[in-house]
């Protein structure tokens, strides 16, 4: 019937860029809520709560408020137009951080960068239980401290949420509200 004539095309089938989306939270409010985008990409975009935009690679907003609490979403695209994206949930708590026990007392509960907690005493050698109870009253973790100054206490197995700490010592008991956030 005829001659049949082929050609030949060259495809290009661009990557896509990888891409890792995170951040730090959860986080106390007034803290930076910092955003990061681990990727091989050259242009990025996130979009978040209260129209919140921002066109670099790893932005921060430099005092976070609990409406910052939400989803966000960063769009890559690479040098060849192709894009990826991915979304990261963040949560932003109302800590309200916790009071030093009475320092008449030698004792105080202080809590770190890293949001975990230390019992510092005055040095004197004086023997404290140490007791944690979730909001319903049931004991979660106990020690017994002396001879420290500092004590870290065990919070590491616990929860997200409120508890009381209870220092007994032959003095007095006092008992402090802490707000373990992850």
């Amino acid at each position: 019937c005829g001659v049949i004539n082929t050609a030949t095309v060259a495809v290009v089938v661009n990557a896509k860029p990888t891409l890792t989306a995170s951040s730090n939270s959860p986080l106390c409010e007034g803290n930076p809520l910092q955003l990061t985008a681990t990727t091989n990409g050259t242009t990025y975009i996130w979009t978040g709560p209260n129209a919140y935009t921002s066109s670099q690679q790893n932005p921060t907003i430099a005092t976070a408020s609990v409406s910052n609490s939400g989803n966000y979403t960063v769009l890559v695209s690479n040098a060849n137009s192709c894009t990826a994206a991915q979304t990261v949930s963040v949560t932003v708590n109302p800590c309200t951080g916790i009071d030093p026990i009475a320092n008449e007392t030698g004792m105080s509960i202080v809590q770190d960068a890293n949001n975990q907690f230390y019992l510092i005493m005055d040095g004197n050698g004086g023997e404290v239980s140490v007791n944690i109870y979730n909001i319903a009253g049931t004991k979660m973790s106990s020690a017994v401290v002396a001879g420290t100054n500092r004590k870290e206490l065990n919070t590491q197995a616990l929860s997200p949420g409120m508890y009381f700490v209870q220092v007994n010592s032959s003095e007095r008991t006092i008992t402090k509200k802490i707000i373990i956030t992850r």
